[in-house]
């Protein structure tokens, strides 16, 4: 018996990618956005400790930030056009 499984073309995969890539991006900025340091809405000296375990974690992730770069520049430009394209009608 003969099994047969198609492997995907290069392009089949980079539009894969591609699609994963813009349905992640708002995912992240979101998660960047929402990002806010417990010491301003708390005074627990654990959380606080907890929260800045993890920002040093992600910081020091170079490609994380990258990705994060990424993401804060295009949607900020993106939503800049949006702004001024409403504003103007």
């Amino acid at each position: 018996m003969w099994v047969y499984k198609r492997i995907p073309s290069r392009e089949a995969v980079v539009e894969i990618v591609n699609y994963a890539e813009e349905e992640i991006e708002p995912t992240i900025y979101n998660f960047v956005r929402r990002f806010l340091p417990p010491s301003l809405t708390t005074t627990d000296v654990e959380v606080n400790k907890e929260f800045s375990y993890y920002l040093d974690i992600l910081k020091k992730d170079d490609k994380f930030m990258k990705v994060v770069d990424k993401v804060y520049e295009e949607m900020h430009k993106s939503f800049e056009k949006s702004y001024e394209i409403l504003k103007s009608i």
